[in-house]
């Protein structure tokens, strides 16, 4: 079983320029990329995610504000982070039910491993469940 785990990109720049973070072949990313998406202007209290991921994997990237992401896997561990800087990203493993909350104003980009398919996602926190059994 795959675990969740912070990346931590190349920060380039000062105070005074800005930054520049990069996810080129120096940042371990372990898949290869095939869809980017940014979730952004989520409304205070809403929860995104929501589902688990039957193949898919991602990389979350909290770009601006920040983002609580929690977790649980099929054996029932639950993991909380809270993503609040640019140059770091969360890997979250396929089969792991994903819940995000957002600071106002917050974007979150997602680095995902597969294209996007309806049937591939598990939106039933109780089916979810099930399938420890």
């Amino acid at each position: 079983m795959d675990f969740p785990k912070i990346l931590n990109f190349q920060k380039i720049g000062t105070r005074s320029e800005g930054f520049l973070s990069i996810v080129n072949h120096e940042v371990k990313i372990p898949f290869d990329i095939k869809r980017v998406y940014w979730l952004y202007q989520v409304p205070d209290g809403v929860i995104r995610g929501d589902h688990a991921h039957k193949v898919c994997k991602q990389v979350l990237v909290a770009i601006q504000g920040s983002i609580v992401v929690r977790l649980e896997n099929l054996i029932g561990c639950r993991y909380e982070y809270e993503l609040d800087h640019p140059n770091q990203g969360l890997i979250v493993p396929n089969m792991y039910w994903s819940r995000l909350e957002f600071s106002p104003g917050a974007i979150c980009v997602s680095l995902a491993s597969e294209d996007y398919e309806e049937t591939e996602y598990i939106r039933d926190y109780e089916e979810f469940r099930k399938l420890r059994e």
